[in-house]
């Protein structure tokens, strides 16, 4: 998770930044973020095993949902509790 841990951590440096999810065919979940930094928008991509949310998320292929950085933060905390006590 710590691709994952590394996109909201960017992601809470963004003014009104604004999440997006959606897994895809491949079985990926993928992640779009967006929000402005220094006057510039930003705009970033980025993805996890979809397998890995372990129905956290469900949504059908190519399904895209509008999320919070909330929301986001605590599909990550979540993943990581998982890890720990396995």
């Amino acid at each position: 998770m710590t691709h994952l841990s590394r996109l909201v951590l960017w992601a809470r440096t963004l003014d009104e930044a604004t999440v997006r999810w959606w897994p895809t065919r491949y079985g990926d979940l993928h992640i779009s973020i967006q929000g402005r930094a220094g006057g510039l928008v930003m705009h970033v991509y980025g993805g996890i095993a979809f397998r890995d949310c372990d129905g956290l998320i469900s949504l059908d292929t190519d399904e895209r949902q509008d999320v919070t950085l909330n929301e986001l933060t605590a599909l990550r905390d979540l993943l990581q509790s998982r890890e720990v006590t396995a």
